[in-house]
């Protein structure tokens, strides 16, 4: 950790190095005078526009890109001027750069805004003030390391892929710590939020890692979607730094940096990195895995072995997916001869016998529970009737990746031959030591995917599962980002290598601007499937129970007709105070699966009970098994779900009044 450490440092000083290049001594108060300038034109032109009565998010856009182009004219036609060699960029190309930069400066913008209104509670007065403040940053930095080409600058193109990589790790870390607070919990991350409030060693439906870390998390912080997500943003972190790690040791520095900023930037891992799910340790203890399994299996270090087993422990205890990194041990030591002689050592039993000790909570839970949890995510996955989805999930890659990515992982994988002759961490293909390095990295990458290509033909996919299998091919596609010195390149890889730059721009734009959208509330989901404003639903929900109290002398249990999705959000997004803790149940009521919500609210609980039935689709609330379960029930009625103004969704309710179980729904409780 401490080289990693140091490798940092080192970057950072490069990118002081890359910046002083063009800000200097002589150039600097016309550099700080633009930056100034720049700033004051924003806000004066975002005030006019507001007086003028233009929409708010509109005029903070249109004043943002006007004082981004001005500011960026003025750092090429007057503070940079002396050091701009025409003959390297056309004024296009430098025009597009002023665009990226001020794109790049208006997602973080929204960040800020967002999380200071949303989040923070501060007016929108002092939330646009920062959210200016720190675009006018943003563009400064921009215009100091990346407004004018490489070529320009006295660094190599190694130092400029690390501050690049470094500068837009930065941004991707921040930016999600920004929205985390001001973008509402997606379904899943409120369910996870309820493990919490039933911390367990194990749950059916997933090991208790992640109920265990928002636990911690909340414990600290309180419940709010900050705590919630912040062990995902540390998780990344965690898995980033073991990327860098085992990429550095496979091919060296430069493609150890190129592969965090693959982990900054593709849609996996900046997502994983943000939502709290058991996805989000699981790489962490993936990525361990590889770091340590390189150590034991390249580098020949036998305490690796006590690494290897820690993270597979607490992998399971995360997602059962890591059991797939087993097979892709034994298929490496079995092709790899130098390894072979760790069958007949004692440091991998060893290891097996650490990670059966971590993950020992979740085998006792299941020894107590009949194995429901290992029933549940076994042969449940390929029990399923016969579909063939390979396209799906390649289909998933692909978005997870990017279309560029995709095919650049494909690529990265072909034979050498292939592709032309390319030099890996400094050695040619044929040396023994580069073999070994990209039998690694395609071992661990094809042998998990093999199983998910396996399943999928003839059973469903879901869209995240081949997320953590692209770790070990991360340094594979960073090495094949740029061309190696020598290289004989294929049109394949050279228009690869095209795509790669603009999309690791535009990525993280799309981050900001959509986050900015779905935090301010400029988008409409009819069906509340994204994070829009459920907060916003459960205060809607609140006054009808009122209403509802008050007709009949009690507040009614509020259950939501889908899987989990309704029940949860509306247990976390509980406006009134904690008042609706115990009086939240599920769809399990009417022998609908509803995951762990049917042993949180047994069907007992309710009876006699009156019901507030909320769903999104109205046809639910009149389902046979739904209505039969009450003396009566209410006509059904429309509620729209408004925020800042807007309406951005809307949901069915209607009232159920005593409810009665069904008499074979007694089921025996999970043990604790």
């Amino acid at each position: 950790m401490d080289r990693a450490t140091t490798s940092t440092q080192s970057v950072i000083a490069q990118s002081l190095q890359a910046a002083n290049s063009c800000v200097r001594r002589d150039n600097m108060g016309k550099f700080f005078a633009v930056g100034l300038l720049a700033l004051l034109l924003d806000a004066a032109i975002c005030a006019a526009l507001s007086n003028f009565g233009v929409d708010a998010v509109i005029a903070q856009a249109a004043a943002l890109g006007i004082a981004s182009a001005l500011g960026g004219a003025l750092m090429l036609r007057w503070v940079f001027r002396p050091l701009v060699v025409v003959r390297l960029e056309s004024p296009r190309w430098r025009a597009v750069r002023i665009v990226v930069i001020g794109l790049f400066a208006l997602g973080m913008r929204g960040a800020v805004f967002s999380a200071c209104s949303q989040a923070a509670g501060w007016s929108d007065t002092a939330a646009l003030a920062a959210a200016i403040f720190i675009a006018a940053a943003v563009n400064l930095i921009g215009a100091a390391l990346f407004l004018l080409p490489a070529e320009t600058s006295d660094v190599s193109r190694a130092t400029w892929w690390r501050s690049f990589a470094l500068a837009m790790v930065v941004y991707s870390v921040i930016m999600r710590l920004l929205f985390a607070g001001a973008v509402d919990l997606i379904p899943q991350e409120a369910y996870y939020w309820l493990y919490a409030q039933h911390i367990d060693i194990g749950y059916l439906d997933h090991p208790p890692m992640v109920a265990w870390l928002i636990w911690l998390s909340t414990a600290v912080l309180g419940d709010s979607e900050l705590a919630v997500r912040l062990p995902a943003c540390l998780s990344w972190l965690v898995t980033a730094t073991f990327v860098f790690l085992f990429a550095r040791n496979l091919f060296g520095r430069t493609a150890a940096w190129k592969s965090v900023l693959l982990l900054a930037v593709l849609p996996a891992y900046f997502g994983v990195g943000f939502m709290m799910t058991p996805d989000a340790p699981l790489y962490a203890a993936w990525a361990g895995c590889l770091f340590f399994l390189e150590r034991a299996l390249i580098a020949e270090r036998r305490s690796a072995w006590l690494g290897i087993g820690v993270c597979l422990g607490l992998g399971m205890l995360s997602k059962y997916t890591i059991a797939l990194l087993g097979p892709s041990i034994v298929l490496f030591v079995l092709l790899d001869r130098r390894s072979r002689r760790w069958l007949l050592r004692p440091e991998p039993y060893l290891a097996i016998v650490c990670s059966l000790i971590v993950f020992s909570p979740v085998i006792i839970w299941n020894v107590l529970n009949d194995f429901a949890s290992f029933r549940f995510q076994g042969p449940r996955r390929w029990a399923g009737g016969a579909q063939f989805e390979l396209f799906e999930l390649m289909g998933n890659a692909a978005v997870l990746l990017t279309p560029v990515g995709f095919f650049g992982v494909l690529i990265a994988m072909l034979p050498t031959r292939f592709g032309g002759t390319k030099l890996v961490g400094g050695v040619s293909d044929g040396d023994p030591g580069a073999v070994r390095q990209r039998r690694f990295s395609l071992i661990f990458t094809l042998t998990p995917l093999a199983v998910f290509v396996i399943q999928s033909l003839q059973n469903p996919t879901k869209f995240n599962w081949t997320g953590p299998v692209w770790l070990a091919a991360l340094p594979l596609m960073a090495v094949d980002m740029t061309a190696a010195a020598g290289e004989v390149r294929g049109r394949l890889k050279t228009l690869g290598r095209a795509l790669w730059k603009p999309t690791l721009l535009a990525v993280p734009v799309f981050y900001g601007l959509a986050m900015s959208v779905i935090a301010i509330g400029l988008t409409s989901s009819s069906k509340m499937s994204l994070p829009v404003a459920w907060q916003e639903l459960g205060r809607e929900v609140e006054i009808i129970e009122q209403q509802i109290a008050d007709d009949t002398g009690e507040k009614p249990i509020v259950i939501g007709l889908n899987d989990y999705h309704i029940s949860s959000e509306l247990s976390f997004y509980d406006t009134a105070g904690e008042t609706r803790r115990g009086r939240v149940g599920s769809q399990s009521l009417f022998g609908r699966p509803a995951v762990m919500w049917k042993h949180w609210y047994p069907p007992e609980q309710a009876e006699g009970r009156n019901v507030m039935l909320i769903d999104v689709r109205e046809r639910d609330l009149s389902l046979p098994e739904v209505v039969d379960r009450f003396e009566r029930v209410s006509e059904i009625r429309q509620q729209d779900v408004q925020k800042a103004g807007r309406v951005v969704g809307r949901f069915y309710y209607r009232v159920g009044y005593k409810y009665h179980r069904p008499v074979e729904s007694r089921e025996a409780p999970l043990r604790r």
